[in-house]
């Protein structure tokens, strides 16, 4: 006798709540954060922008560190920060080099994720007191990591 088809898996559901909710019941939804009247506040996770022309400034060429580890490593010999930060850029950018690399390594990758934080509820865990949770929350202490993954 045949056996009969597995079917398939069914599609992801938004509005369920998901695994984190079983495990962290009291995790917020997400971080309630002040954001300051200069900041621009985003419906969605921003995209990259591909670096602008600033007006007024003469245009240099720019190059392509994608692939050149040589060419990289010698620019970033150089102290950047000794000199002022260049006006001819846009303002994400301190100096060429910065913005060359921006644009012909981190941009060249297509679909650049930027992704919503997440953190780690140490409060929780800690009340479970788990022999595996304390060995880990002990590790995460040793190496620097426990405020980091909790802010």
């Amino acid at each position: 006798m045949r056996s009969m088809p597995v079917p398939p898996p069914s599609h992801a559901n938004p509005s369920r709540r998901g695994v984190a909710w079983e495990i962290c019941p009291r995790t917020p939804p997400r971080l309630q954060v002040e954001v300051a009247p200069d900041q621009q506040q985003y419906p969605r996770c921003p995209k990259l922008t591909r670096p602008q022309l600033v007006p007024g400034f003469a245009i240099q060429l720019w190059w392509d560190y994608f692939g050149q580890k040589v060419a990289l490593r010698n620019a970033r010999n150089e102290e950047v920060y000794r000199y002022d930060k260049s006006e001819g850029l846009e303002g994400r950018f301190w100096c060429q080099l910065h913005q060359d690399f921006y644009a012909s390594v981190v941009l060249k990758k297509g679909k650049a994720p930027i992704v919503p934080c997440r953190y780690v509820d140490w409060a929780y865990f800690e009340k479970l007191d788990d022999p595996f949770f304390n060995e880990a929350i002990a590790k995460c202490k040793e190496f620097g990591l426990y405020d980091l993954m909790g802010f």
